[in-house]
C-alpha cells in the first residue's frame, strides 16, 4: 500500500470535498492505492458503512483490468476509463506521483453531464497529483 503523509491526506480530502460540493451528485469520489485500499473519500454515499472500501477495491481490480486490456490491444498505459451504466456513471483516472501510482474512482447519477464528470475527475486529479509532488 502506498503511503501518504498526514498532511498530503488532509489536502486531498480538501480537494475531494471541494470537488463533491461543487460538482453536484457525486455519490462516492475516492484516492485508492493500486492495490485496493482507500486513502480519501467523499460524497453523498461516503457515509455507508463499507461503501468506499469496497470501491476502492473494486476501482483498483477495474484499473488495473482495463490496463491489462489496453495492452492486449497495444495501446499506451491507462488514463481515463469510464463505466456507463443506466443510472450511474463511473469514472476511474490513473494518478502518478514519483514511483507510486494511485486509482482516483468517482461515482455519480446521471444528473450530472458525463463531460463535466470528465472535467471534474480531471480537475480533481491534477489537484491531487500537485498535493502528492509537496
Amino acid at each position: 500500500m502506498e503511503h501518504l503523509s498526514g498532511a498530503q491526506l488532509a489536502v486531498v480530502q480538501k480537494i475531494l470535498d471541494g470537488i463533491c460540493s461543487r460538482a453536484g451528485d457525486v455519490q462516492l469520489a475516492l484516492l485508492a492505492s493500486t492495490d485496493g485500499f482507500q486513502l480519501a473519500s467523499a460524497g453523498s454515499k461516503n457515509s455507508v458503512p463499507d461503501l468506499a472500501e469496497k470501491f476502492a477495491a473494486m476501482a483498483s481490480s477495474m484499473s488495473a483490468l482495463n490496463e491489462a486490456a489496453g495492452k492486449e490491444l497495444g495501446a499506451a498505459e491507462l488514463d481515463t476509463a469510464v463505466m456507463d451504466f443506466k443510472d450511474l456513471q463511473m469514472i476511474l483516472r490513473k494518478l502518478q506521483s514519483g514511483s507510486h501510482e494511485f486509482v482516483l474512482a468517482f461515482a455519480s447519477s446521471k444528473a450530472i453531464v458525463l463531460g463535466n464528470l470528465l472535467w471534474t475527475a480531471r480537475e480533481c486529479a491534477h489537484g491531487i497529483e500537485e498535493a502528492l509532488r509537496r
